[in-house]
């Protein structure tokens, strides 16, 4: 008997559920608009009376963007991915792919500990191996999957490639007021802590235009409103974040709370992408900047986010 969609989806769809949609969406087509996913998908909920959905799909789809099961292209495209296979030890693996989790039982050996956002699979090394062979996929190392190697660390050394950026191409004082003139904030301590604020001086700022569009920028000191400037992407912002605190002798804290079996880390700031995936491997984000982990790694979780971004870790 064939299984219709509305057979298995509920009335309200859980997180999980509409994640494998967005798969088995992009993983059919290969290459697909992401604006086009959301209104398919959303069209096809509403015909089975499922309540509308939109923002729900949109936070998954980039959900599964910065894990890596979804691969995001200019133009706001998104593309298949193949099978990444990320050693966990003990034989357990955390699967990224685009491929929905019913076409992995079939190809995968063992079996799912969780399907959804985070699949993790119980197989042995060998037959994972080969599984992961035929399907043309690779088993990878977590630093590996991560990009680690890839990424530099948020240190005073990144800082000052920006600095030798923004000495070899810097854009004119001012450029981005025609947009909207844009208020500037930049990225400075405010009673013991790092926060944006509206200040003469500063390295990192941002602004946000009309649009709703940010914009993040590097100086020697004043704002690009009043200094030349080097424009930074959404990742090397986020990076530049931690960076500034550990230059300035003030890294940024994270805090640990664990019942035994589970660990909770709260970071309180968004992680740069290869520190993003690096945690998604071993964890599942929350809300409020924490994460929630097993506990058992928490130790190596603890020491990358320390060697690569100064957090301290409290509690």
């Amino acid at each position: 008997m064939q299984l219709r969609l509305q057979d298995a989806m509920p009335p309200a769809a859980t997180r999980d559920e509409l994640a494998e949609l967005v798969r088995a969406e992009v993983h059919a087509r290969r290459w697909t608009p992401r604006a086009s996913v959301i209104a398919r998908l959303s069209r096809t909920l509403a015909a089975l009376e499922v309540p509308r959905l939109e923002p729900e799909l949109l936070a998954v789809c980039r959900e599964l963007e910065r894990r890596g099961d979804l691969q995001r292209a200019e133009g706001g495209y998104l593309a298949a991915t193949p099978v990444r296979a990320v050693a966990l030890g003990a034989e357990r693996w955390r699967i990224f792919t685009s491929a929905p989790s019913a076409s992995l039982d079939a190809a995968l050996p063992g079996a799912f500990e969780r399907t959804g956002l985070s699949r993790v699979r119980r197989a042995g090394d060998e037959g994972m191996h080969e599984a992961i062979a035929v399907a043309r996929g690779v088993c990878l190392r977590p630093e590996a999957w991560a990009g680690l190697d890839r990424a530099p660390r948020a240190d005073r050394a990144w800082l000052d490639t920006l600095d030798r950026r923004l000495d070899a191409d810097p854009s004119p004082a001012g450029s981005y007021e025609r947009e909207g003139e844009p208020s500037w904030r930049a990225w400075a301590q405010h009673e013991g802590r790092f926060v944006w604020r509206r200040v003469e001086q500063g390295r990192l700022w941002r602004a946000r235009l009309a649009n709703a569009r940010w914009l993040v920028a590097w100086t020697r000191g004043a704002s690009p409103a009043r200094a030349p400037f080097i424009r930074l992407d959404r990742d090397e912002g986020t990076r530049a974040r931690f960076a500034v605190a550990v230059a300035d002798g003030a890294p940024l804290a994270c805090r640990w709370e664990s019942d035994g079996e589970r660990a909770r880390l709260t970071v309180g700031a968004w992680l740069p992408r290869a520190e993003y995936r690096y945690a998604s491997i071993f964890g599942e984000p929350v809300e409020g900047g924490a994460w929630t982990l097993e506990a058992e790694h928490r130790a190596e979780v603890a020491r990358v986010l320390s060697t690569r971004l100064g957090l301290v870790g409290e509690g």
